[in-house]
């Protein structure tokens, strides 16, 4: 079981240079969780970059997953987590949400790459 952060939902989505290693993440996968505020980072990206219209057929392609809201737990285990690990906002909720679920994060976001059950997938050099 995977959370995938926003940096490799855009990878796919905007067919980056690391699109196929996130999409391999995606099908090896038995269960992808999608918290819900990598739908708002998402969209919000995709609308900037390519209009409503594209980021409307990816926000339906991320329903297509198990989009988890944040909870009352969810947020506190948040906030701790961000003071803690000094995280921001939308990434302490990526990783309390993953951890929640007991699933390892699948990230291109170097805040992430040094974290216990992270699968961090850098910029080719």
């Amino acid at each position: 079981m995977i959370v995938m952060d926003s940096s490799g939902w855009l990878e796919i989505v905007g067919d980056g240079p690391r699109a196929d290693a996130f999409s391999e993440a995606l099908q090896r996968s038995e269960r992808v969780v999608v918290p819900t505020i990598v739908v708002r980072e998402v969209y919000r990206a995709v609308e900037i970059a390519g209009g409503r219209r594209r980021a409307d057929q990816t926000a339906h392609y991320l329903a297509r997953f198990d989009v988890l809201p944040l909870d009352f737990d969810t947020a506190v285990a948040a906030a701790r987590l961000g003071k803690e690990l000094k995280l921001a906002l939308a990434d302490s909720i990526i990783y309390a949400t993953a951890q929640r679920v007991g699933a390892r994060v699948v990230t291109g976001d170097n805040d992430f790459a040094a974290l216990p059950d992270v699968h961090f997938i850098p910029v080719e050099q």
